[in-house]
């Protein structure tokens, strides 16, 4: 668990043939339940990374909708029928 106020990000693998972007709503869908808009998809940042053809990449985005079945943190829950504009600010 986080201390309040801290959070952590998503990471995943690139498969063959998709785009960044696409990776990041894909993977993002997969680990939080969180549709991200593709539209609103922004590259922020790269760094190396310590393994072998591997890079990290940070991008931001907005959420579109959210799974119904996340779990409930501690520090913010979302619920059946939550819409994106209801999540919570973690910026």
């Amino acid at each position: 668990r986080w201390p309040s106020g801290r959070y952590s990000t998503l990471a995943g693998f690139a498969e063959v043939g998709e785009t960044l972007e696409e990776c990041v709503v894909r993977e993002t869908l997969e680990e939080a339940g969180v549709a991200v808009d593709p539209a609103s998809m922004r590259f922020v940042a790269s760094q190396p990374w310590p393994f072998p053809r591997s890079m990290m990449v940070g991008f931001m985005g907005t959420a579109a909708t959210v799974d119904s079945h996340l779990i409930d943190d501690g520090d913010a829950t979302i619920r059946d029928g939550d819409e994106a504009g209801e999540l919570p600010n973690i910026s």
